[in-house]
């Protein structure tokens, strides 16, 4: 089947949100061989396909606006929203992650190597701090969601990286993104000769593992 869908009660807010009803009803579909841009097209018909069909019209009203759900929406991307609304750029590596920008002309900027040849912890952690769940809009130290960062020699001499993570949820889809993540962070760190990342879900991630400052941000304090 090319495309198929679903009705379903979901259940997913991951403990993160305070302020959403975790469970509702969702349709969903799966479509073969299509873009996001197939996907904004059919989307745009279905809502004028259910107003034609409940209010009679495309032209409906919202919170003193009226809408024409007969036009295209407006084509823009993520990063040009964030610089027109919030008037920040791409042109700082500060929170670029998080932002939606490619971060990677940013990594390894103010690294400057030990000059004994060892690898300075603060710059790994500092690394893992430009990651993020592309979800939430916290880095991964923050979350709590890095268990351990180790610094060991290999048999050929070279400074070898472990870190232990978790995820929000074990059926986060985004695990090997994440890690894959991680590892690139910390393979540019100075004196760094090899990185490997390992997920577990031994403890299980809560939110009280997350720092204060996370858990007011996101209103669980």
């Amino acid at each position: 089947f090319e495309r198929v869908y679903e009705i379903n009660r979901n259940f997913r807010n991951e403990g993160i949100s305070t302020k959403h009803n975790p469970e509702f009803t969702m349709l969903e579909f799966y479509q073969a061989y299509a873009t996001y841009e197939d996907l904004i097209e059919l989307t745009e018909l279905l809502l004028r396909e259910l107003a034609l069909e409940v209010c009679g019209t495309t032209l409906i009203e919202f919170d003193g606006n009226q809408i024409d759900l007969d036009q295209n929406a407006r084509r823009i991307s993520m990063q040009q929203l964030v610089a027109e609304h919030c008037g920040v750029s791409h042109e700082g590596p500060k929170d670029a992650d998080a932002l939606g920008f490619d971060a990677s002309g940013y990594i390894n900027q103010d690294l400057e190597p030990n000059e004994d040849g060892s690898v300075n912890e603060e710059h790994l952690w500092d690394q893992m701090r430009t990651c993020y769940d592309p979800e939430i809009p916290i880095n991964i130290v923050e979350l709590g969601l890095i268990y351990d960062c180790r610094i060991s020699h290999s048999g050929a001499g070279e400074n070898q990286v472990e870190v232990l993570m978790t995820l929000t949820a074990p059926a986060c889809g985004m695990g090997d993104f994440l890690a894959a993540d991680v590892q690139s962070k910390l393979a540019v760190v100075p004196n760094v000769g090899n990185v490997s990342v390992e997920l577990t879900f031994d403890p299980p991630w809560s939110p009280e593992m997350m720092t204060e400052a996370a858990r007011l941000e996101t209103g669980l304090l």
